[in-house]
């Protein structure tokens, strides 16, 4: 139960190369209602490896278990073990996504905490886990929220055996031809403009005589004639990616 309610498996084993994707701060945590501020909306979602996980316009926020809010599960069950650090840090995520009433307003409306908790009661139950260090907690609560799309790549690159040898992706999103051109449009517009731009000067340059160019220029063309092609395969690469 346990192990299905917190364990991040993946984020554990990229911990050492995950601050090449992401900011290594626990407290990079937009309280709720910054969520909708900015235009994401708040996704419910179990599953604890895809808790303060976002994209462009949303964020997978796990809701509360209820017995992390009880003092005599704590007592039995989280006494002294590596589930504790995780309930800890998944606490103190908490602490943040709730700062102010209207938050835990919104927590209750999109199904994460309990409907009966009242503000004064969460005030004195959350102070505490404020106050946690990351010597506390366990190593994927030493982050804040963490962009898909570079988890996708540190999947693709670093192949965590947790992952299992089928999953390229740390989560796919169901393929259409509109997200598509929405994410991929501008960088391949970009990535085309910008080619475009180095051959066309290149070609000016190699229309000129070599005796015409200063000393090198024999040499200049040469590398240009190896660099072209080598810049086209990059280019075609770049578009199976």
């Amino acid at each position: 139960f346990l192990h299905r309610e917190l364990a991040t498996p993946i984020l554990d084993e990229l911990y050492n190369v995950l601050h090449l994707f992401a900011r290594k701060l626990s407290s990079n945590v937009d309280a709720l209602h910054a969520q909708i501020f900015k235009g994401r909306s708040i996704v419910a979602v179990e599953d604890p490896r895809f808790h303060l996980v976002r994209q462009e316009r949303s964020v997978f926020i796990k809701p509360m278990p209820v017995c992390l809010l009880n003092y005599d599960f704590w007592m039995h069950c989280l006494a002294s073990n590596s589930y504790r650090a995780m309930a800890m840090g998944f606490m103190r995520s908490y602490s943040h996504l709730i700062q102010h009433q209207s938050d835990l307003r919104i927590a209750k409306d999109r199904g994460l905490v309990p409907e009966d908790i009242t503000w004064t009661r969460w005030s004195k139950f959350i102070r505490g886990f404020r106050l946690i260090h990351d010597e506390e907690v366990a190593r994927r609560y030493h982050y804040g929220q963490l962009r898909l799309t570079r988890l996708n790549w540190a999947i693709f690159i670093f192949r965590p055996k947790s992952a299992g040898n089928s999953l390229r992706f740390y989560y796919q999103s169901p393929w259409s031809a509109s997200v598509f051109i929405q994410y991929a449009a501008v960088p391949l517009a970009f990535i085309f403009a910008s080619v475009s731009l180095i051959l066309s000067s290149m070609q000016v340059m190699l229309t000129v005589p070599d005796d015409s160019l200063l000393s090198g220029g024999i040499a200049l063309s040469s590398v240009l004639l190896v660099f072209i092609p080598l810049l086209i395969i990059v280019y075609q690469v770049s578009w199976g990616i």
